[in-house]
């Protein structure tokens, strides 16, 4: 009779330990830091996508603004998103998963570092340094190879064990997770096209003043400076 009460209190507390693990796994899928990193990270990769892809061009222009202006702001909430992360899964068996976290960890803060030192040389100095562009693009491509698979892994893992399990609440939370961090990557590129809409370009007036003097003749405006404008 007592073997049999200490068994149903066996069993009770596995299933109380249970039931937490999936309530921890759920609130983490829903964590509002981690969908705003998730979302600041998307944004951050199409963003350097495209600045380093497309042409030259007015959106191209403010896209680089803003890619550089949110990555500043960006980089308190992301440190401390990756101290939280780190701490809670540091003392956890090793896994490809937790090899891929580390190693996205590594870029992305690569990452940074380059982008504040390129926005410094940018704002500052005379040039950028191509040594740490090159690395601000290969981190870019990088945080594809290692933070995309990363999270796809986990998502797969957890619907498998949801499915198994037959808690549908902790799949939800992840594709929730998804879909908002993809909403507030969208946030981004709206902004980039409600800033375009509302830019106004400087009005240029493409005729010489009636005193100016032709000394070189009239199909040589600029002489003897070899200067001339995309009309000619």
């Amino acid at each position: 009779m007592e073997e049999g009460k200490a068994g149903d209190a066996q069993a009770d507390e596995r299933t109380r330990l249970n039931n937490q693990m999936w309530a921890e796994r759920t609130l983490e899928w829903r964590s509002r830091l981690a969908i705003v990193v998730a979302g600041f990270l998307a944004f951050s990769v199409l963003s350097g996508l495209a600045i380093w892809l497309l042409p030259f061009s007015v959106p191209n222009q403010i896209t680089v603004i803003l890619h550089t202006v949110i990555g500043l702001g960006f980089i308190g909430p992301v440190g401390w998103y990756l101290v939280l992360h780190w701490r809670r899964y540091w003392r956890k068996p090793v896994s490809h998963i937790q090899i891929l976290g580390y190693a996205g960890a590594a870029v992305l803060i690569l990452s940074a570092v380059s982008g504040v030192i390129l926005t410094d040389q940018a704002a500052v100095r005379t040039k950028i340094s191509y040594g740490w562009d090159a690395v601000h693009i290969l981190t870019t491509f990088a945080l594809l190879v290692f933070v995309v698979p990363h999270v796809l892994l986990i998502v797969l893992r957890e619907r498998k064990a949801g499915d198994l399990a037959g808690n549908a609440a902790v799949t939800k939370a992840a594709a929730q997770y998804g879909k908002k961090s993809l909403w507030y990557a969208f946030g981004g590129g709206l902004l980039v096209a409600v800033v375009w809409l509302v830019y106004l370009p400087a009005r240029l007036r493409n005729e010489f003043p009636a005193d100016y003097s032709f000394k070189y003749g009239k199909d040589r405006p600029f002489a003897p400076s070899l200067a001339k404008t995309s009309t000619g």
